[in-house]
């Protein structure tokens, strides 16, 4: 009828009657330049109206859509080609919108047409990866702007969205990539991916942004920055993301594996990472930056980085990271230098606060950890690894020129023996070099009965360094433990007393001696007949043999491993006397 009614008038006379579907299959003749305004794109009124003109080009393939010809055009019954005016949505283009059928097609044609990608309140299905071209933005507008992950999708793809690499080597495209208000679905729940896909993967870009953005549903990992430069992730909320089996983080940044460009400059601030599988982010990248974000109830650590220079994590909240595969530390760092740790709350851990391993040059400052190492773990050593901050010498490397000040270690719920500060060579040869311990305040819980706020675990080579101003913020003298110079604690208040005293020596204060046949548990401080004090690193049922070496750092006796304390007993003075 349509094609009846255009060919005895003018095209005026069934202007607003057609639907997009209806002039793609049209046989009608149009001079060029005509314009028509569909009603709709299958049916009247479902959303998909659009003003297309007859752009003069002629003779092609007859009754092809916007999704076939990758663009905003389509070819009529008769192979007139128009092309789409005025707003370009992806309604227009012929994309159902209903979050099951798979718009990737149609995404391709806003992306041919305009170069952009925007979503106005609709839900966008994905059957397939998107590969998104040099310049291209992904923009949601208003709540309901979301991209779902179909069930058919390949599951096998390395990425969900990616933007294009460059060829070029160690070579970044500045193409100012924008990724706003949008809702990523990975529709998955807890079944897993069999592979471990990104959600959206961003090579070589210079200062890219996601912001304003959810992610929820989606075992893999949410946001790969990999070779980027000043990438800005913020303002984003990650909900049931990663995939513990495979220890992928949430947010991943690292150097583009093919050619080496490393990430330098992520920044990773004012997000919410709540209940995801893994760690909220992996920072594997110079001058990089946490900050300000929220983090609760994820599995493994807060934030991890590993071989950097320059890291700054600070400002966030970090609490209730639980022990999935091998960690469940607020912070872990490795092998960095100039790493900047501070002002951050760290509370509800299963293992350690924050945990340095072969660091150099870095800073743990105004810090508050509270009820960190909530599980017992125990390393290959059998020592209990539950403390508030613990520095690691591994593998040959070392600690060093580590600032450890301003810190407030609270009560823990934590089982077994409990440190704020602890060390561990783990075996390794090198010394701890240099290492400032100041003005942190140890308050009630950690250890308090056996009084052992600090750790020195397999640590005979430390050198120049200093143990000041710190503050054992609760009552009692500690029975035993290891101490230094400068360490102090709280008195019960006694009329004539003080209320605080100093260690005026470092040493060890022994709780017991050691006699036959007596059962001593792990981390008890025991003097033997030859004056020496040793800590009972691994306990086994009653100890029948003394331990009497005198040259050993670490002796083994009936199935007891004690550590020779080869330093005399720690001495302390009263201070701030109380008037009578």
């Amino acid at each position: 009828l349509a094609d009846a009614v255009a060919a005895s008038d003018t095209s005026e006379a069934f202007a607003n009657q057609l639907t997009t579907f209806d002039l793609i299959g049209s046989a009608a003749t149009f001079a060029p330049d005509t314009n028509i305004t569909t009603k709709g794109y299958l049916a009247s009124g479902d959303g998909g109206s659009g003003s297309w003109i007859q752009n003069g080009v002629t003779g092609q393939t007859p009754s092809q859509s916007p999704a076939q010809l990758g663009s905003a055009l389509l070819n009529d019954g008769s192979g007139n080609q128009w092309k789409l005016v005025g707003e370009i949505g992806l309604a227009a283009l012929g994309a159902p919108l209903n979050g099951t059928s798979d718009d990737v097609p149609y995404l391709l044609a806003m992306l041919g047409a305009i170069g952009t990608i925007s979503i106005n309140n609709a839900k966008v299905g994905l059957g397939s990866q998107l590969s998104m071209p040099v310049g291209a933005k992904l923009i949601g507008y208003g709540a309901d702007a979301e991209i779902i992950i179909l069930p058919s999708y390949n599951t096998a793809s390395p990425s969900i969205i990616t933007w294009n690499t460059s060829t070029a080597t160690n070579v970044r495209d500045d193409d100012g990539v924008l990724i706003k208000n949008i809702k990523f679905n990975g529709n998955r729940g807890n079944i897993e991916f069999p592979s471990k896909p990104t959600f959206l993967r961003l090579v070589k870009r210079v200062a890219p942004t996601v912001t304003g953005c959810t992610f929820i549903d989606f075992q893999g990992i949410a946001i790969a920055d990999q070779g980027c430069l000043s990438a800005l992730i913020t303002k984003n909320k990650f909900t049931n993301c990663a995939k513990e089996t495979v220890e992928s983080p949430v947010v991943f940044t690292q150097s583009w594996d093919p050619d080496g460009t490393l990430s330098i400059g992520t920044n990773i601030t004012k997000n919410k990472f709540i209940s995801n599988q893994f760690s909220p982010a992996y920072l594997n990248c110079d001058d990089g930056k946490f900050l300000n974000n929220y983090c609760s109830g994820n599995g493994e650590s807060g934030v991890f980085s590993a071989n950097t220079r320059g890291v700054d994590i600070s400002h966030n909240t970090i609490e209730g990271s639980i022990l999935k595969v091998s960690a469940a530390q607020g912070v872990e760092i490795q092998n960095a230098i100039m790493a900047k740790i501070t002002s951050n709350t760290i509370k509800n851990t299963e293992r350690m606060g924050v945990s340095l391993n072969n660091c150099t040059d870095s800073v743990v400052s105004g810090n508050t950890i509270e009820d960190s190492s909530i599980i017992t773990e125990r390393n290959v050593a059998g020592e209990h690894q539950n403390c508030g901050i613990i520095f690691v010498n591994e593998g040959g490397g070392a600690c060093s020129d580590l600032i450890i000040s301003g810190n407030i270690f609270k009560s823990t719920a934590g089982i077994g023996q409990k440190y704020c500060i602890s060390s561990n060579t783990n075996g390794s040869s090198a010394s701890m070099d240099r290492i400032k311990i100041s003005g942190n305040v140890m308050t009630d819980g950690y250890d308090k009965i056996i009084g052992q706020p600090l750790r020195w675990f397999k640590t005979a080579k430390f050198s120049s360094s200093t143990f000041t101003d710190n503050t054992l913020d609760f009552f009692g003298a500690p029975t035993e433990g290891m101490w230094f110079v400068g360490a102090m604690f709280r008195n019960t208040p006694v009329a004539g007393g003080f209320l605080d005293n100093v260690y005026t020596t470092e040493g060890a204060i022994h709780s017991a001696l050691w006699v036959t046949s007596t059962a001593f548990s792990a981390g008890r401080y025991i003097l033997a007949s030859n004056g020496r004090t040793y800590r009972v690193a691994i306990s086994s049922g009653l100890s029948t043999v003394e331990p009497t070496a005198t040259a050993d750092y670490e002796v083994t006796t009936d199935g007891y491993t004690w550590e020779m304390i080869n330093i005399a007993q720690a001495e302390s003075k009263g201070v701030s006397q109380i008037q009578s």
